[in-house]
C-alpha cells in the first residue's frame, strides 16, 4: 500500500519550506560562480518527491544510522536507484538522508520504519555515478559529504547523466 502525496500534503510543505530557509541563507555566503550553494539547493532543482511505502517483503532493513551505506547496498542488490536527500521524519525533524526509489516513484528505505519518514525530497542517482563516486571515495556520500570531492558538485554541478529523473520534480512544486 503506497500513500500518495501531493503538492498540498503538509509534510511536504514543511519539508519544501525547510529546504527554501536553508538555501535563501547559504546563498548568501556561496562564492560567486558555484553551481549550488549547498546540498539543500540540489535537492531543490534537481531532486524529485518520493512517495513513501513499506518495503516490499521479505527484504531485510539495514542497521540505524546507516543510511547511506544501508541505501547504498540496497540499491545494488535490487537494482533501484540510489537517492540522497532530505526526509522529514515523525518527530518533526528534517535530516540529511538516504534511501532509493523505483521508476514509479515510490521510496525503499531500508533505515527507518515506515511511520518513521513523513515526506522525502532527494536526487536519485545512476548506478554507474555512484559506482565511480564509491570507487573514488570509498563510500557513497555525494551531498552530503562534500569535501570528499573539494565540493566539486556544488561548484561545477554534475556530469551527464549522472543524475535520474524520477518521482515528482520538486522544481515543480516548490516555488
Amino acid at each position: 500500500m503506497t500513500t500518495s502525496l501531493t503538492e498540498d500534503d503538509p509534510a511536504r510543505a514543511m519539508l519544501a519550506e525547510w529546504l527554501s530557509a536553508v538555501v535563501s541563507v547559504q546563498a548568501q555566503a556561496t562564492e560567486p560562480g558555484w553551481t549550488f550553494c549547498c546540498a539543500e539547493d540540489v535537492v531543490l532543482r534537481l531532486g524529485s518527491w518520493g512517495h513513501r511505502s513499506p518495503l516490499p517483503e521479505g527484504r531485510p532493513r539495514g542497521p540505524e544510522r546507516y543510511c547511506f551505506a544501508n541505501a547504498a547496498d540496497y540499491s545494488r542488490r535490487y537494482g533501484i536507484a540510489y537517492v540522497e536527500g532530505f526526509a522529514l521524519m515523525s518527530a518533526g525533524v528534517v535530516l540529511s538522508h538516504a534511501w532509493c526509489l523505483d521508476e514509479s516513484g515510490i521510496v525503499h528505505d531500508p533505515t527507518w520504519a515506515y511511520d518513521n519518514g513523513l515526506a522525502y525530497a532527494g536526487v536519485a542517482f545512476s548506478e554507474d555515478y555512484v559506482k565511480g563516486f564509491r570507487a573514488r571515495h570509498g563510500k557513497a556520500l555525494i551531498l552530503h559529504d562534500s569535501h570528499l570531492d573539494d565540493a566539486a558538485v556544488l561548484r561545477f554541478g554534475f556530469p551527464g547523466r549522472a543524475t535520474l529523473a524520477l518521482g515528482k520534480r520538486l522544481s515543480t512544486t516548490v516555488r
